[in-house]
């Protein structure tokens, strides 16, 4: 159960930052469309100032998860619960960031129950 617990977190850094990656590259696009006047200066402003907090936002949850005790956990799903306990409870962020991370944790679990 240990190595799953492990498992799940070294997956789950992995995609944190892949997610962050993510909103750098639509930061770049936004910035992109807008010299190519595709798309307004207020939407890209508007587009960027959300993709950048939402990036601050999944920044603070991977450093908060990162600092988690994993041999504290006596099974996958405590350690699931943790993670949840963090995502969820940041006050005010954008609602997309929890269901992406859910997403994300959904398909890491299924790998590493699967995985036997």
């Amino acid at each position: 159960m240990k190595d799953k617990i492990k498992k799940f977190f070294a997956i789950l850094a992995v995609e944190l930052q892949d997610m962050q990656d993510g909103m750098t590259m639509l930061i770049k696009l936004s910035e992109e469309r807008f010299k190519r006047h595709e798309i307004t200066g207020y939407v890209w402003t508007e587009n960027t100032a959300l993709l950048k907090r939402e990036q601050g936002v999944i920044r603070m949850i991977a450093e908060r998860v990162s600092k988690i005790d994993r041999e504290g956990f006596d099974s996958l799903e405590d350690a699931v619960q943790e993670v949840r306990k963090i995502v969820r409870g940041l006050p005010g962020i954008p609602q997309a960031v929890p269901d992406f991370i859910e997403k994300r944790m959904e398909k890491i679990l299924k790998y590493v129950i699967d995985d036997e």
